[in-house]
């Protein structure tokens, strides 16, 4: 018989999301699981779905408890699990049928403590952006290539716990460590951990997990503590140091650097300070019309640096996700309504060059000339400091 996985679900108020959240965990072609579902202290009817649906899959497992945020409710279900695998959904996301199947078969027979595999992130409009489980391609990762991952782990990785299969024992050893008050950067710790702890790992090609984005999810919240979150991670992030390898050591300060300076924008609204910078390597002039692509962290940092700098006119800003335009304080338009602009050059303001590469594709069969699509590598504020 197939080892047992048990697949953890924190839920705290996405009622209107969780039925299909379970369900397509229910519905995986890989039957041997252990569902269990954390009731976080849920006030909106999560919890009265939850009870539900374990009367129908015997293999559903609910913890109700009090609030007590995402790692600690991890943490229950991790208590309660027993399965010899553990995978990680949240209750606003869900899940492509042969997820646990493909990653299960891909642990087995590549014997590896985890598996990666990359991300759709997604509104009601659909589908707006796909995100690779590494910038180093598919496959088994060991030896120098694993090095060269972990050498460049803060950039090189899709830092979601939801989108890997991971072996029990390789969770119970990092998962505990991570402050159970950490908030929207816990997942970076806990996978960093098992990545540095692993000595193989193996990357999945093939895509699963749909994360969809909401007004008010933890995804797009503010923290207003979030230097007492540093405090709290510094701990953690020295304790990883001492078993990385040098260059992963000198990549995880580089991290503490980027996360404190992050958080001026969390703590201070009215301070703009870019982690990333736009270089201009291809000289547009200052009279030339731009449309910016991309609203995400890289797109914000680009827009209020140009617009700063005054070094060009950008005429409109493209995100398939225009929910974030609350977020940006400027009003977005769809991919679809390019056409209607009048422009010289799209700006494609995104941190890989994989996604790049598709967000270029699908403005080509928009009719965008090839010519006028433009991308260049957005530069860390840490590397422009020397660090």
């Amino acid at each position: 018989m197939k080892d047992l996985i048990s697949v953890i679900v924190p839920i705290y108020n996405v009622a209107p999301y969780v039925r299909k959240c379970i369900q397509s965990i229910c519905n995986q072609t890989y039957k041997n699981l252990e569902i269990i579902l954390v009731d976080d202290g849920s006030e909106d009817g999560s919890a009265l779905i939850c009870d539900e649906m374990a009367r129908v899959d015997t293999r559903i497992v609910v913890i109700h408890q009090e609030n007590g945020k995402l790692t600690r409710a991890r943490k229950a279900g991790m208590r309660m699990a027993t399965g010899k695998y553990v995978g990680f959904v949240d209750g606003d996301d869900w899940i492509e049928p042969n997820m646990y199947e493909v990653l299960y078969e891909d642990a087995v027979s590549k014997d590896v403590p985890i598996v990666l595999s990359g991300l759709y992130r997604e509104n009601d409009e659909g589908i707006y952006s796909v995100r690779e489980a590494t910038c180093y391609g598919s496959g088994l990762f060991s030896g120098d290539r694993l090095n060269d991952l972990k050498n460049n782990i803060r950039n090189a990785l899709n830092w979601s716990s939801c989108n890997k299969l991971f072996l029990k024992e390789l969770v119970s050893k990092e998962l505990y460590k991570v402050d159970d008050n950490l908030s929207g950067i816990e997942d970076d710790f806990f996978v960093a951990g098992c990545i540095a702890r692993s000595s193989r790992l193996y990357v999945e090609g093939k895509i699963f997990y749909h994360a969809y984005d909401r007004v008010g999810s933890a995804t797009h919240s503010k923290h207003s503590d979030y230097y007492a979150m540093m405090d709290r991670a510094l701990p953690y992030y020295k304790q990883m140091m001492t078993y990385g390898t040098e260059e992963m050591k000198r990549d995880l300060q580089r991290a503490v650097i980027d996360g404190i300076l992050n958080g001026v924008e969390n703590v201070l609204d009215n301070i703009f300070f870019p982690t990333y910078y736009y270089t201009n390597s291809l000289n547009i002039s200052s009279e030339k019309k731009v449309l910016l692509y991309g609203a995400g962290n890289v797109g914000e940092c680009f827009y209020q640096q140009i617009k700063n700098k005054k070094m060009f006119s950008i005429v409109d800003w493209v995100d398939k996700n225009l929910e974030i335009s609350s977020k940006t304080g400027v009003d977005l338009i769809k991919p679809a309504d390019i056409f209607k602009c009048e422009y010289d050059y799209i700006l494609i303001a995104v941190l890989y060059e994989s996604n790049a590469m598709s967000i270029a594709d699908d403005l080509m069969k928009l009719n965008v000339p090839k010519e006028k699509i433009i991308w260049e590598k957005p530069i860390k504020v840490t590397e422009l400091l020397g660090l």
